[in-house]
Formats: C-alpha cells, structure tokens, sequence
C-alpha cells in the first residue's frame, strides 16, 4: 500500500495543476518555460507535489494522444521534474493511462492520474473502457514503481460501472483497488470547480483502507472540511488567477490557501 507521507514528505498533502497549453499547436519552447513557471510557483508556496494535465486539449481523445502531442508532453514533463524537488504526476485526458505511464517512464514522474480505470462511462467524448488490463500489465513489467491515483466515479461522466448506489459503495471500492490495481482513489465533484459532497468522501474514506484525495472545487472556504475528510488534496481551479481554470497560477491564492492548510493540520494530525 502506497504511503503518502514517504512520497510527499508530509501528511495529507496538497497537489496543484498545471494546465497545459495546447499540445502540439502551442510552441513547445512557451509550453516548457510556462510549466516550468507554474511547478516554481507552487514549491515556492509550499505544495507538496504538482500534476501536469493537457486540459486545454478539449475535444480529446478518448485513449490516445496524438505523436506530436505525446512528445510535447514528454518534453515538458522531463523539464518540469529536472526543475523542482517535488513529486510530479501526469492525468492525460480523457483516458489515454498508457500514454500517461509512457510520459512518466521518461520524465521521471512519479504517479499518473487515470480517469477510467475499470468498468466504463458516458463522457462528452463518448463511451469509454477502463484501461486496467493493459495498463497493469505493463506495470508488471517495469523495475520503477509509477503509482496510480484513480478517479472513482468520475467527474464529467456518467459511469455504468461500477454501480454508484450507495449499497454498492463497498463493491466498486474493491473492483477499483483488486481489479484495477489503483494506489490511491479520488473523489471528485459532477464537475471542474465543483466539490464532492462531503458524505461521499465520508462513506469511501471509511470503506477503502487506501488514500482517498478530493479533487475537484477544494477552496479556502473548505479546505478545513475537505482536509479532515481525506487523505490529502488536488487543486487546481482555486490557485489560478481570479478563480479561473485556465488562467496562470496565482502565488497570493496559493499562498493564502497553503497558510489555511498549514493551520489546520497542525489541528488535524
């Protein structure tokens, strides 16, 4: 079982995005120094780790991105861990894991975040497969430990499988940690900025014996609630300029945001 502590040298700890430009149409020299940019914000503020997405890839590809776009990213990511001492994660949209492990595999990131990992959702990209299957195996055969932070029951998706009623709660928990082979789940609201209701966190944090992290619409107003919840967590929207998605990182939100959490652990551990 993962220890988050051992990763991110602390308890219950933060994790910023970077949303990247446009892959593959966005000059990669602007893309590199602009994650590069980002990830020193963020370990100046004292987060503890970062995660690169391709969000500004919309529409995206269901499994698979494009040569030119994986090799932008694997430029970027390789650049981004060689310039800060905190541990760097790759989510590719919308479900392209094998891509995301090739990106870490080369960059020297140290976890990926796969959206569908088992069973199978109705997405604005279309239906989609987990990608446990391939994405294990290929994991089997690797010397280095790549860890992998899944969703469960993602956002922007309507999920067939595993069930999502409450009473099945235990079992899409197990399918997800025995038959995806995950390390770490997320809980994330319906959408981008939206929050998870807070039972829901409750109910997988007291079924799993594995971290469970929120990831998506953490703010100062609830990061207390959703710190005492979880096991840590991902934010994105909150720490860029004005609130928006995808404007740059703002070093006063995180900065304010970092003071609130350094507070409330010192209360929670």
């Amino acid at each position: 079982m993962i220890d988050l502590h051992e990763l991110f040298k602390v308890d219950k700890p933060i994790i910023g995005v970077i949303h990247l430009p446009t892959l593959g149409r966005t000059d990669l020299d602007r893309c590199i120094d602009f994650a590069i940019n980002e990830a020193k914000k963020y370990e100046e503020c004292n987060v503890d780790g970062v995660i690169l997405e391709n969000f500004m890839d919309s529409p995206f590809a269901k499994y698979k991105l494009p040569k030119s776009s994986k090799e932008a990213f694997r430029s970027i990511a390789k650049e981004v861990v060689n310039n800060i001492s905190i541990p760097v994660g790759i989510n590719v949209l919308r479900n392209a894991g094998l891509d995301a492990l090739d990106i870490a595999l080369y960059s020297g990131a140290d976890f990926i975040r796969v959206n569908i990992l088992i069973g199978a959702a109705i997405t604005a990209t279309g239906y989609i497969e987990g990608i446990a299957y391939e994405l294990c195996r290929r994991l089997y055969s690797l010397s280095r430990r790549v860890y992998i932070f899944s969703d469960i029951y993602v956002k922007h998706a309507y999920t067939l499988y595993p069930p999502t009623h409450n009473s099945d709660l235990e079992t899409a928990i197990y399918e997800y940690i025995d038959r995806g082979c995950a390390d770490v789940l997320i809980v994330t609201g319906a959408r981008t900025s939206v929050p998870p209701p807070p039972s829901l966190i409750f109910k997988v944090k007291r079924t799993s014996k594995y971290p469970v992290l929120v990831g998506s619409g953490v703010n100062i107003d609830n990061v207390r609630l959703y710190l005492l919840l979880s096991d840590g967590l991902i934010v994105g929207t909150y720490f860029k300029k004005n609130g928006l998605t995808k404007n740059p990182v703002d070093v006063d939100r995180v900065r304010r945001f970092m003071n609130y959490v350094k507070r409330y652990r010192s209360l929670l551990i």
